[in-house]
């Protein structure tokens, strides 16, 4: 019983976790955290402009032309663009991807669960 533990603790941290994010999943992008979509709007960009993780651009260009922005490599975004590309731009599917982008960190930075080799 003392080698699952370490288990069920996790089940139980990605549970909630998982579900404090399907918490937000339908909320609209303008509210008091939309600063925080940046990635979003680079995604939509990178589906309707150019599909180019080198050049990410964003909607508040101002007077110039490609609206680039000096960020890190997007990859987050970029998998969401790749998705959108698949099934049409949803803000729903970005947030999904991430949560299940969460679930697959926390698994994959525990190792394997309920091994009671170590």
């Amino acid at each position: 019983m003392a080698g699952r533990r370490p288990a069920i603790v996790l089940f139980f941290i990605v549970t909630f976790g998982l579900a404090a994010r399907a918490a937000t999943l339908r909320i609209p992008i303008v509210d008091h955290h939309s600063w925080r979509h940046a990635d979003t709007a680079i995604a939509r960009n990178f589906v309707r402009e150019r599909f180019n993780p080198m050049y990410p651009q964003v909607d508040w260009r101002g007077s110039r032309p490609n609206g680039y922005v000096e960020t890190g490599l997007e990859l987050h975004a970029l998998r969401i663009a790749g998705v959108w590309r698949a099934g049409g731009i949803h803000v729903e599917s970005g947030r999904a991807l991430a949560a299940l982008m969460y679930v697959t960190r926390r698994f994959c930075c525990t190792g394997s669960c309920g091994d009671d080799t170590a």
